[in-house]
């Protein structure tokens, strides 16, 4: 054979290439009869052939995909098409507010779509594994987080707003406290039913990414708050989801980006750098690493196994056990653990808190239970101070033992709801101002600006968006949750703790034109 022959071959074997065509397939009867099918007609074999969780992850992507390249067939889709796609779906990309590489993370799902597109084709015989173009392009680089551990006057700060904003400030701050405790993804989070929190044990089954399931300690405390949380929303069943709004509904990832934004609206710096929960996986479990080391903090992230062989065999032997992480949340929070019983500073560890205060304790330290006279002391300087005893549940008393007012009085409503509070002590909290049940006195007060709307308009009709200029009550907002209720009502659920509306509270908004319609 000469040269220009094998030129002439050369030249052959790469046109093949191109068209998808090897020499296999003309002495294959059957593969050259064959016709390789386009995307509109395999998508639909994907989408079933996918797991819940892959049409959640890529659903948009692959509508894209059809839409783009839906009368190509698979083999015609070359490395370098693959490629701008990726690029294209990074510059398209929707912006959010804590991106910190824009587009970044849409470039990698996509990539992960169209694997999966094409590791089914091969799976399914329309393609050779020789022919996959993906084979031959590299996966977008995951850019590196821009969070870091939030600053002990931010945290301080942050607690402070959730405590004081929105329509349900009692759910924030027990996000917030559970993110910190947990150092639970968002996702973990949402997924807690009432079941998975065991207050015996102080535990939380937490259900993450990739479908991992582990035991994380919590105080007695919170776990305490969680089951009392859920169980006021409505919540009956071990299958019912524990963190909800006050309407009684589970909540989203909408809910936790609200709270953010809210918190942001007060505290610049926080929309500035677009903290979110994340970044409070990050304070717990950097301080946990400082103070415990590498592994006691990869288990309390909830980190996989397989993540220890890519830091070497040695890891696999040096891992953390539940009893570690508890002994790291008892040093943490200052609040002892059934699991570790007050010996977390065991053998001399000198530990540096993680959020302290100005007094030098941890701005997470269990309730101080000086005794009766000494919580009464701190509610009435704090009437003096604020004109009421309307307390913040993350609240603490200024001064050197930081006194936790707000769990404290949470507590006592508690109790006297559950007709545990003695006489004597019911009447000297009334005597100072004690609200017994401080939602019904919030309602109350937004009756009474809805009722002089009225009187001034002779209608309740309004925008959602609507504020009342003298008080700045979202007026609008609240007649939209009241209707929200009365369709609860009207659906039999009965339970006035889940949000549902009362006979009582209907009859009064009929009397201002309430249209529930």
């Amino acid at each position: 054979m000469g040269v220009s022959s094998r030129d002439d071959v050369g030249m052959v074997l790469e046109l093949m290439e191109r068209v998808g065509v090897s020499t296999q397939d003309l002495v294959d009867d059957d593969r050259s009869s064959r016709v390789i099918p386009t995307f509109a007609e395999v998508m639909p074999a994907v989408r079933q052939a996918a797991s819940e969780a892959h049409l959640t992850a890529y659903r948009s992507y692959w509508n894209r995909v059809q839409a783009m390249w839906g009368e190509l067939r698979l083999h015609e889709v070359s490395p370098n098409q693959v490629r701008e796609l990726l690029a294209h779906t990074q510059t398209t990309a929707q912006v959010r507010r804590t991106s910190s590489d824009p587009g970044a993370s849409a470039a990698i799902n996509m990539f992960g779509a169209l694997r999966f597109v094409f590791n089914y084709a091969v799976g399914a015989t329309h393609l050779r594994g020789e022919q996959n173009p993906m084979n031959h392009v590299t996966k977008p680089r995951k850019p590196e987080p821009d969070r870091y551990a939030i600053r002990p006057e931010l945290w301080e700060r942050i607690q402070h707003v959730a405590g004081e904003m929105g329509y349900d400030p009692d759910l924030y701050q027990l996000i917030l406290r559970l993110a910190l405790e947990s150092a639970a993804r968002s996702g973990g989070m949402i997924s807690i039913r009432l079941g998975d929190v065991d207050e015996k044990q102080a535990v939380v089954l937490l259900r993450e990414k990739g479908g991992t399931q582990r035991w994380q300690p919590v105080t007695p405390t919170l776990a305490r708050w969680m089951v009392r949380h859920a169980r006021e929303r409505g919540a009956s069943d071990p299958d019912d989801f524990v963190l909800r709004r006050f309407t009684g509904l589970p909540v989203s990832y909408r809910d936790f980006a609200s709270m953010w934004q809210g918190i942001g609206k007060q505290v610049p710096v926080v929309a500035k750098l677009g903290i979110t929960n994340h970044w409070i996986r990050h304070t717990t479990l950097t301080w946990v690493e400082r103070n415990f080391g590498l592994s006691v903090a990869r288990a309390y992230a909830g980190h996989s196994t397989r993540a220890l062989y890519r830091e070497g065999i040695t890891a696999n032997y040096t891992k953390a056990d539940i009893w570690e992480i508890a002994a790291a949340l008892e040093a943490l929070t200052g609040e002892d653990h059934p699991f570790v019983s007050g010996s977390a500073a065991a053998g001399g560890i000198v530990l540096t808190p993680m959020l302290p205060r100005r007094n030098g304790r941890s701005t997470l330290a269990s309730t101080v239970t000086n005794g009766w006279p000494h919580a009464i002391a701190a509610a009435r300087q704090y009437i003096a101070a604020h004109g009421d005893l309307r307390v913040p549940r993350t609240y603490a008393s200024p001064g050197p033992e930081g006194f936790r007012l707000g769990e404290w009085v949470f507590n006592r409503r508690s109790d006297y709801r559950a007709g545990e509070l003695l006489p004597d002590r019911i009447a000297e909290l009334e005597s100072i101002g004690m609200i017994w049940h401080p939602r019904k006195v919030a309602w109350a007060k937004r009756y009474e600006v809805a009722e002089r709307y009225f009187r001034d308009r002779g209608t309740l009709k309004m925008s959602r968006s609507y504020v009342d200029p003298m008080t700045g009550i979202k007026l609008g907002l609240w007649v939209f949750h009241q209707r929200h209720r009365y369709r609860r009502h009207l659906r039999g659920e009965v339970s006035p703790s889940s949000g549902v509306i009362t006979m009582e509270e209907i009859e009064l908004l009929n009397q201002i034109g309430m249209v529930w319609r």
